[in-house]
């Protein structure tokens, strides 16, 4: 129902309470009615504050996806709502349009998959690359922060394994010392607490981002960063 109908709507409404009153000899303002109907007029006022959204996601063709579909996250109900579903992509480009009024936490579904791919939905253009061993999002504020992110802990997990198949080209040479292996252990340590800190400070900012950040990688968290991350949601 548009807002003039249900403007519309109300007046007829607030006649029939009048006609009714002055049947049943009931004293009713025209103050009140007015705030009667401005209950079923105020939904007219929430159109103003959507903001248009596009999403353009870009598919490599090796990764054979045929159907796509994109939810969001109702904060209000906690509950996923469907976006709509594109099938038989035309060479892997689909795209996604609508209104929101605040950023939201957003997926991505295709074909069978089990884990879904999360992004920030925010008004404006986004657009989503989708490769068999990387991804990229770009355009919303949100969304570039959630990519610095990830951005950030593939830096450190990278550093981290390099750093062991070091050790571990040591140990196979029968080259590893008591300071090689000392520093190496010591190495992979500041790495991990990198990695800890990053995750909980990026899960204690109260946004979308964090909250994506939570549902994919709070279990990567150690007791003492978990306690610290319980201590933030309070």
């Amino acid at each position: 129902m548009n807002c003039y109908r249900t403007v519309a709507l109300c007046f007829v409404i607030a006649r029939f309470m009048r006609n009714f009153a002055l049947m049943k000899r009931f004293s009713i303002s025209i103050g009140s009615l007015l705030c009667a109907t401005s209950l079923l007029v105020g939904g007219c006022n929430d159109v103003h504050n959507k903001m248009q959204y596009t999403v353009t996601c870009h598919i490599d063709r090796e990764l054979a996806i045929d159907t796509l579909t994109m939810l969001v996250l109702e904060s209000d109900y906690h509950q996923l709502r469907s976006c709509g579903t594109v099938v038989r992509m035309t060479n892997g480009f689909s795209s996604f349009e609508g209104q929101i009024d605040e950023p939201r936490l957003a997926l991505l579904r295709w074909n069978h998959q089990r884990a879904p791919f999360y992004f920030v939905l925010e008004a404006g253009n986004t657009t989503i690359h989708i490769r068999p061993t990387e991804w990229n999002i770009s355009g919303s504020p949100q969304c570039r922060t959630y990519q610095a992110f990830l951005n950030k802990r593939q830096a450190i997990i990278d550093a981290r394994q390099r750093n062991n198949y070091q050790y571990l080209a040591l140990m196979h040479d029968s080259t590893l010392t008591a300071d090689d292996e000392a520093q190496l252990l010591n190495r992979d340590e500041q790495l991990r607490d990198s990695l800890q800190s990053l995750l909980l400070k990026q899960m204690c900012n109260n946004d979308v981002v964090a909250t994506i950040v939570k549902q994919r990688f709070v279990n990567e968290l150690d007791s003492v960063h978990l306690q610290r991350l319980n201590q933030c949601d309070q």
